[in-house]
């Protein structure tokens, strides 16, 4: 059974429909990316909450594929992507 949650991340709020068990899970995940935002607001002067989310975006998926079994090569141009958009963002 579904039902939909509130789910508040950068400053909004999102409805979500989830499935039984996911609320937990979906909580967690928003408050890392909300974690991660406040981070980056710390160490970079971006102009646009769009800037941090998409660094957080980025910093996330390279810390999954780097974890994962994921095609080297593609880490690397993840990694290299991340580099670039923190210099963007100094």
């Amino acid at each position: 059974m579904s039902h939909t949650i509130n789910v508040f991340i950068a400053e909004r709020n999102y409805p979500i429909r989830i499935r039984e068990g996911e609320e937990e899970l979906l909580h967690a995940a928003a408050k890392l990316i909300n974690q991660r935002i406040e981070t980056m607001k710390s160490q970079y002067q971006a102009t646009d909450m769009q800037d941090y989310l998409a660094m957080s975006a980025l910093m996330n998926l390279v810390e999954t594929m780097q974890g994962s079994s994921a095609d080297p090569k593609a880490a690397e141009q993840l990694t290299e992507m991340e580099n670039q958009l923190r210099e963007v963002l100094k």
